[in-house]
């Protein structure tokens, strides 16, 4: 949809009508521009990979297109209205939202919910500004797309430090984006500047015609082989399970050799709720079996300490003597490697700070990620994490905390509170 929208200014990954402005190495992926002024500064040190345009005539056509996407965008009917509404927490589906005045995305998670459509549009106006707090991120899930998503901004859009957005922001003056932050559509500025501060911009002005199926991992990857049976839970406690309001599990839910599991529903789970059958029996000894031979491994590197926030870290097996913390994102990048391993030996407590992230790139799969956790995990409320969480004791996740990977308490219980957990082997 964004190409039909924008026209000639899909291309670009910054396009102002003043000027445009980068401190630092910002990355653009596509165009940067400018018209009907001229001024473009900051690169070098920053790099697009596209060209750099001022005041030409393709940058002239980029700002008739852009603009006239704008006014089309401004006059879809309203599919809810949302004023006076912070979007943090909130699950959305396709639609046109409304904000009479200024919209916000406090320090947290949206999730976008294309519910199995590729196409699917989320088109979000905002009467005025459009600010998101530090750490803020949108996901997207069930085929949601970048290049289908839509923030129209009445007046001026800030993007607070290290945010991670999806979409394009179509502001009707100016943009600002603060150190740090991630923007996966274009910037548009359609009467003033885009200000930009060491960032990342990769432009989404057309959709593929599906979106890319991901690599098989579940039933042939490192996570069956390391798991086992336990690879299709998506939660597994020894004492307990206990669920506050709506969390979504695909995989089985299941608990051994205690019998309680609560929350169920409201609860849902794409698999079996099991109670100390034989099947969770099997799998909790499949885990324990798992649990020791994730601990045998080799340490690659020790970083008894330190907090994983801020760290990029490539495949291999981290040892944390004590308690380690997640303050912000961690990325782990697989360096083109889809079988790539990361495994966290972790001798005591894994707490993940509210909005914490974990982050997978150039390959990186979350059935290939373990964390071994020495007592109990907790994450905070909607932290992102990727991998599978395997707990000597207790794990208790935040509200509206997810993972994509499965969640193994070998020793106590396990609580949720409105979470989304998905299990490979499910």
């Amino acid at each position: 949809m964004a190409q039909l929208l924008f026209g000639a200014a899909g291309k670009f990954g910054s396009l102002a009508a003043t000027t445009v402005t980068s401190t630092g190495a910002t990355a653009v992926t596509g165009d940067v521009g400018v018209w009907p002024g001229t001024s473009i500064t900051g690169y070098p040190p920053g790099q697009a990979t596209g060209d750099i345009r001022s005041a030409d005539t393709v940058a002239q056509a980029a700002q008739a297109d852009a603009v006239s996407g704008y006014n089309s965008l401004v006059a879809m009917t309203t599919t809810q209205d949302l004023s006076g509404t912070d979007l943090v927490g909130l699950t959305l589906y396709p639609g046109v939202y409304n904000f009479a005045a200024a919209g916000h995305l406090a320090a947290g998670n949206l999730t976008l919910d294309a519910q199995g459509s590729s196409t699917a549009t989320f088109v979000f106006k905002f009467g005025s500004t459009f600010i998101t707090g530090s750490a803020a991120q949108v996901n997207l899930v069930n085929g949601a797309q970048a290049c289908n998503v839509f923030y129209v901004v009445g007046s001026s859009a800030t993007l607070g430090t290290g945010t991670t957005l999806y979409g394009s922001v179509i502001a009707y003056t100016s943009i600002t984006v603060t150190t740090g932050t991630n923007v996966v559509g274009s910037l548009i500025a359609c009467n003033a500047a885009v200000t930009m501060d060491t960032n990342q911009v990769t432009a989404k002005g057309f959709c593929p015609a599906a979106p890319p199926a991901p690599t098989p991992c579940a039933g042939e990857g490192v996570c069956s082989a390391v798991l086992g049976s336990a690879a299709q839970f998506g939660a597994l406690a020894s004492s307990t399970i206990t669920s506050t309001g709506g969390s979504s599990i695909s995989g089985d839910v299941a608990v051994y050799p205690g019998t309680a599991i609560t929350g169920y529903p409201p609860g849902k789970s794409s698999g079996t709720i099991r109670s100390a059958d034989p099947v969770s029996q099997q799998g909790q000894a499949d885990a324990h079996t798992a649990w020791t031979n994730l601990w045998a491994l080799t340490v690659t590197k020790d970083l008894t300490g330190a907090d994983l926030g801020g760290m990029t870290i490539t495949p291999g097996v981290y040892k944390f003597s004590s308690s380690v913390g997640l303050t912000g994102a961690v990325t782990l990048d697989a360096q083109g490697d889809s079988t790539a391993m990361f495994v966290f030996q972790i001798g005591s407590t894994i707490t993940t700070a509210a909005a914490s992230a974990v982050k997978l790139a150039n390959g990186a799969q979350s059935c290939n990620i373990f964390w071994l956790v020495g007592s109990s995990a907790t994450t905070g409320a909607t932290t992102a994490m990727y991998g599978t969480i395997i707990a000597s004791a207790s794990i208790t996740m935040g509200h509206l905390a997810t993972i994509q990977g499965g969640l193994i308490a070998l020793g106590a219980a396990i609580t949720m509170d409105a979470n989304s957990v998905k299990a490979w082997g499910a």
